[in-house]
């Protein structure tokens, strides 16, 4: 039987508006929530850190941290992980273009991200990746008219959101939707806690019958 007191780790990072940090400096917005909600229904107890990707997918790796959310195909997690199915929910790749410079190749995006092949696609091109170590600072690049694009996985009107008088104009922006993926729990596959997540979020799926764990 499963310690109701066994407290596993969840990482994130920054996801605006599904995860986001607050004026704490801690992970919250509709993700954390249902996460939390979620674990709620497990003999676990589950804490919640927000750290930057790249370093995330190190303490993963080593199960410093148990859990992480993220899409099935990212190569940093290939071999280091096992996913939970159903899928938590879907998120949207896309680009987004500064009209106002139509012959810029420069583009923003998160450092070591593939970006599901399309960053060879886009080098293949002739663009010219600016990595920076978060999505959000990626998208505020580009909202500031420092490159002519952005590449990320953002919803469109997320990307339109920009309202101090520095930031582009919606009428300034193209936006172009890549694809349309889904998101995962992995578990890290060095957690010492690895087979008791598995069993409790299998029997909470199992259950509740959930398609998807959003709405689970």
């Amino acid at each position: 039987m499963a310690d109701k007191y066994q407290t596993v780790t969840f990482g994130l990072y920054d996801f605006p508006p599904d995860i986001i940090i607050n004026a704490k400096g801690q992970c919250d917005g509709p993700a954390v929530k249902q996460l939390k909600k979620l674990f709620m229904f497990t003999s676990l107890s589950l804490n919640i850190n927000c750290v930057d990707p790249a370093r995330l997918y190190k303490l993963f790796a080593k199960g410093e941290v148990d859990m992480l959310l993220n899409i099935a195909s990212t190569k940093a997690l290939i071999g280091q992980s096992t996913v939970i199915q159903p899928q938590f929910h879907y998120i949207n790749l896309a680009i987004a273009s500064n009209k106002n410079l139509p012959d810029s190749r420069t583009i923003s995006a998160i450092r070591s991200y593939d970006y599901e092949g399309h960053r060879i696609l886009l080098s293949d091109q002739g663009f010219k990746f600016v990595d920076l170590k978060n999505g959000p600072d990626a998208l505020e690049l580009f909202a500031l008219g420092r490159v002519a694009h952005h590449i990320g996985y953002i919803k469109e009107r997320e990307m339109l959101d920009f309202h101090d008088e520095k930031h582009l104009k919606p009428a300034d922006i193209e936006f172009k939707s890549l694809e349309k993926l889904p998101t995962y729990i992995h578990v890290s596959n060095q957690s010492v806690h690895k087979e008791l997540i598995i069993e409790q979020l299998n029997k909470l799926i199992s259950s509740r019958a959930c398609s998807n764990l959003y709405d689970c």
